[in-house]
């Protein structure tokens, strides 16, 4: 099939798209991005047979590339290039190819159909009004009665099993928790701000929010499971606050408002893989995981002004994963004012990510939004017409002859059929693998089930000996008790017969003491008495003494008197 020369700009804007994703190791990931972005069909081509990625497509693969509407055509070119690089890896390019097309006249594309650049606005001047002109070329803005404007993607719609933080992207352990590292041109805005949440259509929507984080959902794990789920429409994050849900401060300890349907759940050893949706858990045994897992408390802090996504603690997914987990720095994307707007990019061991301060309100609505996107695109339109009104030459015009559609057309139908027989052998060798798998399943199954077996044996045992353990250390808790009530109660009837003792002797010393008294009482008495006696004897000796010396020395006197009278009587006589 021949190639038609193409716009250069437009292939410097899909080349673009993967630059600000060249970490990506998934050609088909960037393939996708392109059929999305709405890119011309030759450029995808273009691209595809000069990548220097080795895309080795499984019959999934291939049919999810159907799904998403790249052509047979796309699909085969990147079977080609993956066995060319396989067969003769010298066709790696190890610069950047040449032109091919700067010295060949140009054709007008219509670029309303993947002018999907956004300008950057200068610092200090974003609101709302950002999302809605960001977002308008990947879906669609509904005004929702108890939402505000919300925006459901095209995705969601072409594919009713799409989900966020489950498609194009992965979980990396970064300095600020758990990231959710997308590849989808409108995640930078739509994973790290805003609240997800079902609507009408039974279709997932988004809601604007300004508060940046590293990811916006509610975590439940086991030893075998992992499982997450976006934060509902409603909740809104404050600092140094926590979370506010329809009005009623939750905390920072936030799980209101979100149904187990929304949870989506992967084996814990396949949580870092790149492509998670193909580990998910069928829907079928949702309830079951759902109800085996625990939710996970205190995810979300706030320090140094940064919001912190904790999760599920790095040091369980790297036992889980058996793998080593260094996390990666987050750091500030150097958008300047007016520069289209790209989404994550690796920088050596950090992650640049676009995450300007967002004003909570809206300048302008998307309506408005819509029709000035319109306006330009027509404007731009017109004047890429001016451009090529000048004669082109027939061979390399837009319009294809008759012989190149049916060439086109033969080639098409051959890549189709090439495409059918490359699906056949796919699916025929995926079926074998997958026999192998089953069996490789069935006998780890086996090994687990004897393990799990002998570890019942061993629990019960172990259950059956820490009972006996248990009935030993009551029993002899109950010895003890017996020994401490009987050693208590000995004590008080020693105490109450020392007390007795003490009591009676207290009473016998008193009573001596009392008897002693009364002794000493009765002697001191006799004493006084006999001293009294004494005295008194004394006295009456004392006073008959005194008495009978009266009276001789009245007898004395009287003698002397009369003694005198008879001298007075012998001198008169004389």
């Amino acid at each position: 099939m021949s190639v038609k020369p193409l716009n250069f700009a437009v292939l410097a804007f899909a080349l673009s798209i993967f630059a600000s994703t060249a970490y990506c190791s998934d050609i088909m990931d960037e393939v996708i991005k392109l059929q999305r972005a709405g890119i011309d069909n030759e450029v995808i081509l273009h691209y595809v047979q000069n990548s220097n990625s080795n895309a080795d497509l499984s019959a999934d693969d291939i049919q999810r590339l159907e799904d998403v509407g790249v052509s047979s055509t796309v699909v085969v070119a990147m079977l080609d290039r993956s066995k060319e690089l396989r067969d003769d890896p010298t066709k790696i390019h190890t610069a950047a190819p040449a032109d091919p097309f700067t010295t060949q006249p140009q054709v007008t594309v219509n670029t309303r159909e993947f002018d999907t650049e956004v300008a950057a606005p200068a610092e200090g001047h974003a609101d709302i009004s950002l999302f809605y002109e960001a977002l308008s070329p990947y879906g669609t803005w509904t005004q929702d009665a108890d939402n505000g404007w919300v925006w459901e993607p095209a995705d969601a719609v072409r594919d009713q099993e799409w989900r966020p933080y489950a498609n194009d992207g992965h979980w990396t352990s970064t300095d600020q928790g758990w990231y959710w590292e997308s590849a989808s041109p409108y995640g930078w805005a739509t994973f790290h701000y805003g609240r997800w949440g079902y609507n009408s259509n039974h279709r997932w929507s988004w809601s604007p929010d300004n508060v940046w984080g590293p990811a916006w959902v509610d975590w439940r794990n086991s030893d075998d499971y992992i499982g997450w789920a976006p934060l509902p429409f409603g909740s809104r994050f404050e600092a140094g606050i926590g979370f506010n849900y329809r009005g009623h401060n939750e905390g920072f300890n936030f799980h209101a408002g979100i149904e187990e349907r929304e949870f989506a759940f992967v084996s814990s050893n396949a949580f870092l893989n790149v492509n998670l949706r193909s580990s998910f858990v069928p829907e079928n045994r949702r309830h079951n995981v759902y109800n085996e897992t625990k939710i996970i408390n205190n995810t979300y802090v706030y320090n140094d002004n940064r919001v912190i996504n904790n999760g599920v603690p790095v040091a369980v997914v790297s036992r889980q994963t058996k793998r080593e987990i260094q996390p990666v720095k987050i750091v500030d994307a150097r958008i300047a004012a007016g520069q289209p707007i790209r989404g994550d990019r690796r920088q050596d061991n950090a992650i640049a990510a676009y995450r300007p301060k967002i004003e909570a309100k809206a300048s302008v609505e998307p309506p408005a939004i819509i029709e000035r996107r319109k306006l330009a695109a027509t404007r731009k339109s017109g004047s890429d017409q001016k451009v090529d009104a000048a004669p082109v030459p027939v061979a390399v015009t837009r319009e294809a002859t008759s012989a190149q559609r049916k060439d086109n057309a033969e080639a098409e139908k051959q890549s189709r059929q090439r495409l059918q027989e490359e699906k056949q052998k796919r699916t025929i060798s995926k079926q074998v693998e997958n026999k192998q798998n089953a069996a490789d399943n069935k006998q780890n199954a086996d090994d687990r089930r004897s393990a799990n077996q002998d570890a019942a044996k061993e629990k019960k045992a172990e259950a059956v000996s820490a009972r006996d353990a248990q009935e030993k250390v009551r029993a002899d808790a109950a010895d003890a008790r017996k020994a401490a009530t009987t050693a208590e109660h000995d004590a008080k009837s020693r105490e109450t017969q020392a007390a007795t003792t003490e009591r009676k002797e207290t009473r016998d010393a008193a009573k001596e003491t009392k008897e002693s008294a009364r002794e000493e009482n009765a002697t001191a008495r006799k004493s006084n008495v006999d001293a009294e006696a004494k005295v008194r004897q004394d006295a009456a000796k004392e006073k008959k003494e005194d008495a009978a010396e009266a009276k001789d020395a009245r007898d004395n006197a009287r003698e002397d008197k009369k003694d005198e009278r008879k001298e007075k009587s012998n001198g008169k006589n004389k």
